[in-house]
C-alpha cells in the first residue's frame, strides 16, 4: 500500500519532534530475512510461503513466487516492463476461458525499512490460494480469472501502471487489489467511486462477504492512501482495494485513513492494528495470522464464483 499524504508532525509544535524521534526510534529495528523455499515446500500453506517471503529483497521476493506457482505446477506468464523508475516483472497466472478478465491484484515487493510480511506478502499467498480454490472449484465460464503479482507498487504504482496502460479496458470485468491481508476477521472494500456502488467488483465482493458469514465493510474514496487497483480506475475500469481487519478496529481505521496526520496517530499503539507495523520492521510473519489468510482466499475465491455468476445473469 502506498502512502501519497507525506507527514509533517514536526510542523506543529515543540513537543511533536521529540514524540515523533520517539515514535520513530519504536518502529526502527533490523529485518530479519526470514527461512528458505524448503520451509514452503515442505508443507505449502499461505502462512509458510508469508514467512519465506518475509525480509527478502524484491528480486528474491519474485524468484520465491515463481518457485511457489511451480511446485503447485501453475502456469505463469513473466511480464517485463520498463518505467520511469526502472525495470520491473509482472507476474500473471490465468483461469478459465470467458471474457472479460477478474483480475485479482497482490504486489510483491515492500519498502525497504519493512519486512513486508503483512504488506504485501500476506496477499501474496492469500492470492495464491485464490486461484488453487477456483482451480479445485472449476474454472469459471463466463469470465475469466488473472491472478496478477504486481512489481513496483511501493514505487509509484510502475508495475499496475504499466499493465493497465496496454490492457483493453472492455477486456476486464473489474480489479480488486489485496492489500494487508493478515490480520483480522473482517475485510474492507475500499476506494469505492461514485458510480462503482453496483459494479460487477463490489456486487461479487458483497455477495461472498454474505455468502462466507464474513463482515464486509465498504468505504468510499481513499484520497491519502493508494494501491494498483488506481491505475485501472484512471482507465475507466472498475476497481477496488480489499484489506483485512479485526471488526472492532473499522471506526478507528476510518478514522485513521480519513487523517492520519493526526496527532492521536503519532504512538503507533494507537493506531487501529494494521497500521502499528505498516512499513515499520515489526511487519513481520510473527504478526500474520494464519486463519486471516484462509478468510481472504475463502471469501476472494467466492466472489469470483458469484462474478461468474452476475456474467452469465447480465449475457442472458
Amino acid at each position: 500500500m502506498t502512502r501519497l499524504l507525506v507527514c509533517r508532525f514536526a510542523q506543529r509544535g515543540r513537543l511533536v519532534p521529540a514524540l515523533a524521534a520517539a515514535a520513530l526510534l519504536a518502529a526502527c529495528g533490523e529485518v530479519t530475512p526470514g527461512p528458505g523455499f524448503e520451509h514452503y515446500a515442505a508443507a505449502p500453506t499461505a502462512a509458510r510461503l508469508v514467512e519465506v517471503l518475509d525480509g527478502k529483497p524484491d528480486a528474491e521476493r519474485r524468484r520465491l513466487l515463481v518457485r511457489a506457482l511451480e511446485l503447485h505446477g501453475i502456469p505463469y506468464r513473466k511480464l517485463a516492463y520498463t518505467a520511469a523508475t526502472g525495470p520491473g516483472t509482472n507476474i500473471e497466472i490465468e483461469l478459465g476461458g470467458g471474457a472479460p478478465a477478474l483480475i485479482v491484484a497482490a504486489h510483491y515487493d515492500r519498502v525497504a525499512e519493512s519486512g513486508g510480511a503483512n504488506d504485501n506478502a500476506s496477499c501474496v499467498a492469500a492470492a495464491i490460494d485464490v486461484y488453487r480454490a477456483v482451480a479445485a472449484a472449476g474454472a469459471p465460464k463466463n469470465i475469466s480469472l488473472k491472478v496478477v503479482f504486481f512489481d513496483d507498487e511501493e514505487n509509484g504504482l510502475a508495475g499496475s501502471r504499466h499493465y493497465a496502460a496496454t490492457a483493453a479496458p472492455d477486456t476486464i470485468a473489474g480489479v480488486v487489489s489485496l492489500e494487508l491481508c493478515g490480520i483480522g476477521d473482517a475485510f474492507g472494500i475500499w476506494d469505492i467511486h461514485r458510480g462503482m456502488e453496483d459494479s460487477l467488483i463490489v456486487r461479487a465482493l458483497r455477495a461472498a462477504g454474505k455468502a462466507t458469514g464474513v463482515y464486509a465493510g465498504v468505504h468510499g474514496p481513499v484520497p491519502r492512501f493508494s494501491s494498483d487497483h488506481w491505475n485501472f480506475l484512471e482507465r475507466g475500469i472498475p476497481a477496488v482495494g480489499l484489506t483485512v481487519l479485526p471488526r472492532a478496529d473499522e471506526a478507528a481505521l476510518r478514522a485513521y485513513v480519513a487523517d492520519p496526520n493526526s496527532l492521536r496517530w503519532l504512538l503507533r499503539w494507537m493506531r487501529p492494528t494494521i497500521f502499528r507495523t505498516y512499513h515499520t520492521a515489526s511487519d513481520s510473519a510473527e504478526t500474520v495470522e494464519a486463519s486471516a489468510l484462509a478468510m481472504v482466499a475463502r471469501v476472494v475465491a467466492r466472489a469470483v464464483g458469484e462474478a461468474d455468476s452476475l456474467m452469465r445473469t447480465n449475457k442472458e
